[in-house]
């Protein structure tokens, strides 16, 4: 296998690269230039935390390189990493691109950074971040080292055969507990497709390029910097307002793409591609060999209304359930293909009763007055319970660390109370 892209944008040198048209340009006001000035100050602080000593840096060759980036393996205090080099243009009449690149690099250091868990414990599926420094024109991110190159470059060596079913639900898997977890950050990565899924060393499959990724409740609909076309949500292309629903579109094309061995509208060019999704609501057809439960979470995942779509929690479970089958029997041919469904209903149910819970006295236990919260980490929890919408009932609590095993013990008394806690008990192991 090929060595890592490290999930870089390597800028529109591929006709795959180039986004949508440029939106209409909507004229400033103090409230976007409060949010510029608040970023500018965030992302001087992640580059302040995060900054690199160059004495224990040593570049090596360069293994990947794009229309305004360089990837080369380096050694960064003796641990192997990917160093990027984003150069802005030097011509003064390209400040348009100029500015465009340095927004990537803003984004992707402080997403990666925000998606470092508060007391060092990392999400393994998600790259981690090693060191970043800005001196323009050029900038610089290191980030651990991918040895097992992309899921995009290993479906093109496979040449048009689709993976064992065994490995496309356990690579799954890995994509979904990862988005899962940037969705409860609050985060949406929105260019979701194989070429930023990387395999490491053990051929765990790990999320990369947060160059577009941005805050759920900042997203814009007019942006024209987002996503890739073939693996696009309709709302995106619109330029309608859209949230983390358009990561979960992406993933079922991803997810329809390892069975089918080939890139989604492989006949089109990506405009053409792009046309027959927003204008003709065309999907691409799923091979026979996809087995009826994994087809029909497929549909859930790219249905047009991205209200029909499951949240990413929601999927995970759905993905253990087929593989404990699969362990099992060998097959998913006998699983009931409404087990999909069903799962994508608890999510109502498992909220209906949380919300009774509120006035028991398992939650008077559990939830404590506003005061004394010390640390971010104690509201992971309630970060967390936004994937499945529960933030509408936790958000008005503050929750003391000694009190969380409690809360999640009382939710596990719920049927089905797992659908919360499985997301959250590694943050809590590592208290």
């Amino acid at each position: 296998m090929g060595r890592a892209r490290a999930g870089v944008r390597l800028g529109a040198d591929r006709l795959e690269d180039w986004r949508t048209p440029p939106a209409p340009v909507r004229a400033p006001g103090k409230l976007k230039h409060r949010k510029e000035g608040h970023a500018n100050g965030r992302v001087k602080e992640v580059l302040g935390k995060w900054s690199v000593d160059h004495s224990q840096l040593l570049i090596g060759h360069r293994f990947a390189s794009g229309a305004h980036s360089r990837l080369f393996h380096g050694i960064y205090n003796e641990q192997p990493v990917a160093v990027k080099f984003i150069r802005q243009p030097d011509d003064e009449e390209d400040a348009e691109l100029a500015a465009q690149l340095e927004k990537q690099f803003s984004t992707e250091v402080t997403t990666l950074s925000r998606l470092n868990h508060p007391r060092g414990f990392y999400i393994c599926a998600i790259k981690k971040l090693v060191g970043a420094c800005s001196s323009p024109p050029a900038f610089c991110v290191i980030t651990e080292f991918l040895s097992g190159g992309s899921l995009g470059a290993f479906l093109h060596k496979l040449d048009h055969k689709a993976l064992p079913l065994d490995k496309i639900i356990s690579i799954s898997l890995d994509i979904a507990r990862g988005m899962a977890y940037i969705h409860s950050q609050g985060v949406v990565h929105r260019d979701v497709k194989p070429d930023n899924i990387i395999f490491d060393e053990e051929f765990s499959a790990k999320i990369v390029d947060f160059g577009v990724a941005c805050e759920e409740e900042h997203c814009d609909p007019l942006a024209n910097d987002t996503g890739t076309f073939r693996w696009m949500a309709p709302e995106m292309m619109k330029h309608k307002a859209y949230g983390r629903k358009v990561d979960v579109y992406s993933f079922g094309l991803i997810l329809w793409q390892m069975f089918s061995g080939t890139i989604p509208y492989e006949e089109l060019n990506p405009f053409q591609a792009a046309f027959a999704v927003f204008d003709k609501n065309v999907r691409p057809k799923i091979p026979t060999s996809c087995p009826a439960p994994v087809r029909l979470l497929i549909e859930q995942c790219w249905a047009s209304h991205p209200e029909k779509r499951p949240d990413f929690c929601q999927i995970v479970q759905i993905l253990e359930k087929f593989k404990t089958v699969l362990d099992r029997d060998g097959t998913l041919d006998n699983m009931p293909s409404s087990i999909c469904q069903e799962t994508h209903d608890h999510k109502n149910w498992l909220a209906h009763w949380v919300q009774k819970l509120k006035h028991s006295h398992i939650m008077s236990s559990v939830v404590t007055s506003h005061h004394s919260v010390s640390s971010p980490f104690q509201t992971v929890l309630i970060r967390s319970a936004t994937t499945c919408n529960f933030s509408y009932f936790l958000s008005s609590f503050f929750l003391r660390k000694e009190r969380l095993a409690q809360l999640a013990i009382a939710l596990l008394h719920l049927h089905h109370g797992s659908v919360l806690f499985q997301y959250t008990k590694c943050e809590y192991i590592s208290c």
